[in-house]
């Protein structure tokens, strides 16, 4: 899963179908999702480390971590903030095919 910062943002979720894992070093429950997002096939799954890149977070409203935000050529189509099962994240992913 590739790390981007606030800069490469807006580029990244034009590019087809892209998940962007919003995380934090200190987030237990997203070390827990980082492994299951690594099995992601039907988009490219890109993190975004909040205490890094504060700019993203503050202007989508990232209040809780994890958060998903799946982009499909730069629109956004779905969101979730809390973990996910491997089946309600495929289901959230499947909404957006």
């Amino acid at each position: 899963m590739k790390e981007i910062s606030d800069f490469e943002f807006d580029e990244v979720i034009k590019q087809g179908m892209v998940l962007v894992f919003f995380s934090a070093a200190w987030c237990a429950p997203c070390k827990d999702m980082a492994k299951l997002l690594a099995n992601v096939k039907t988009a490219s799954v890109v993190k975004i480390d909040v205490g890094k890149n504060p700019k993203v977070s503050v202007q989508l409203g990232i209040s809780m971590l994890p958060s998903f935000f799946l982009y499909k050529s730069g629109r956004l189509v779905n969101k979730h903030c809390g973990t996910l099962t491997k089946k309600s994240l495929d289901a959230f992913l499947s909404l957006a095919v």
